[in-house]
């Protein structure tokens, strides 16, 4: 049987150099894990190799030779510890190198110092589990060099546009990135002030050159630019953005709400004036109308005065009944002309309507005007008794040809009726001419 404090020396010095490096090892896996928040499992279970690797070297030093060998058998009986937990964590990763993890574990304790060759055992357990530390920490170490510290963050976030700044609990400014420092000292706010001043002079600073949008949120107008600065609650966060392009966007919605606004009612205004208009032409139109058919019928009634041959006051009689039913002979379909025909048959003119009227009611009327207008200019200006009024529908288009045997003047002068009735005809996509021979016709075009 070899006990380890029966080894040579140079070989328990050399142990002993080894433990402890391993235990520093062990010691530095111990605080990467927890700082890194590692498993727990993984922390208790290397705590309690490490505590129990102490007591081996504490234990085996050649300076404790004259040690009670009972009571370092008993306390190397702490190994149980981790060599449980090593069990634990083969359940747990199934990584079967934890076997080898928990035979070192029990082989050393003292008390299995029975079994042969026990202490070269236990030496060549120990290279495995130096070996095992040594990756370890060498797989640790490239981690670290890998994660971004304190001050690869600090970098990131003074490099970033957005400007940040973080605040204690007692309102000082733990950290303020580069950004923020630039657009407060473009304010004149000093970012060494507490933060409870730099969010008062924030405020102040949104009143008289932005505006507030909300208790934590405000903005403000710096140069050419605009920033929007958002206050945490509780105040722990300060931000800032640059929101001069939403802005310059808001501003041109804005101003395109209000032109569009006045566009609206300069719109209403000019449908109403439009409407305005339109009532009163339609106001005109019927006072026309009636104008033109009171003065064809009075020149009527004049012209049957003056006839001598004209005795029977009942004809009068019945042409004066009719003055109010004549108005509106337009309205009536395949009746066209009926009360004018009367009208003009008292004085002896002959009046002959052929075709009819199409369902258009704007032509229609029209027709009726055309009539009227040019019998009344035949009668009183021609001398004419007898007109012939000639309607043909040519599918796409309306002629009305109206010809009367008055007397055919040397050339042609548009008063008012034929003005008016030219002008009528534009709005309906009419044309007129006249012709003198061989008697004296009104030629009227009409488009569908």
């Amino acid at each position: 049987m070899t006990s380890i404090l029966t080894l040579p020396a140079s070989l328990r010095i050399t142990m002993f150099v080894f433990e402890t490096l391993t235990a520093s090892a062990l010691l530095f896996g111990i605080i990467y894990l927890a700082i890194s928040r590692g498993q727990k499992l993984r922390i208790a279970y290397l705590s309690a190799l490490l505590g129990c690797l102490i007591i081996a070297i504490v234990t085996r030093t050649p300076l404790m030779e004259n040690m009670n060998v009972t009571v370092a058998n008993y306390i190397s009986l702490a190994f149980i510890i981790p060599a449980t937990l090593s069990i634990v964590l083969l359940i747990k990763e199934k990584k079967w190198i934890r076997i080898l993890d928990c035979i070192w574990c029990i082989f050393n304790i003292t008390l299995l110092e029975v079994i042969p060759y026990y202490g070269y055992i236990v030496s060549g357990l120990f290279v495995y589990i130096m070996i095992r530390t040594i990756f370890f920490l060498v797989e640790s170490l490239t981690s670290i060099k890998d994660y971004p510290g304190r001050f690869s963050v600090k970098y990131a976030l003074d490099k970033q546009d957005d400007s940040i700044a973080y605040i204690d609990i007692f309102g000082h400014v733990r950290y303020i990135n580069t950004s923020l420092k630039t657009t407060l000292s473009k304010l004149g706010i000093s970012s060494y002030n507490n933060s409870r001043d730099i969010l008062s002079l924030i405020k102040r600073k949104a009143i008289e050159d932005g505006r507030i949008v909300s208790g934590t949120s405000f903005i403000i107008n710096i140069e050419d630019s605009s920033y929007k600065f958002s206050i945490d609650n509780p105040l722990t966060q300060i931000t800032c953005t640059d929101v001069t392009e939403e802005e310059r966007l808001m501003s041109e919605i804005e101003e395109n709400k209000t032109n569009l606004y006045k566009a609206n009612q300069e719109l209403n205004n000019t449908l109403e004036t439009i409407e305005s208009i339109q009532q009163y032409n339609e106001l005109l139109t019927i006072k026309g109308n009636i104008h033109d058919s009171l003065a064809q019928q009075l020149s009527i009634l004049h012209m049957f005065i003056l006839n001598d041959n004209s005795t029977d006051l009942r004809e009068v009689k019945k042409m004066l009944s009719n003055l109010d039913s004549s108005l509106s002979i337009e309205e009536n379909k395949g009746q066209d002309g009926k009360e004018l025909q009367e009208l003009l048959r008292v004085i002896g003119v002959d009046l002959t309507i052929n075709g009819i009227s199409p369902d258009n009611r704007d032509i229609r009327v029209f027709i009726n005007k055309l009539i009227k207008e040019t019998t009344t200019n035949a009668i009183r200006h021609g001398k004419a008794n007898k007109i012939d009024v000639d309607i043909k529908d040519n599918g796409n288009y309306l002629t009305i040809n109206i010809t009367n045997n008055g007397i055919i003047p040397s050339e042609v002068t548009y008063g008012n009726g034929l003005t008016s009735i030219e002008n009528e005809l534009r709005k309906i996509n009419g044309s007129m001419s006249i012709k003198l021979e061989p008697y004296f016709t009104i030629i009227a075009k009409i488009d569908y």
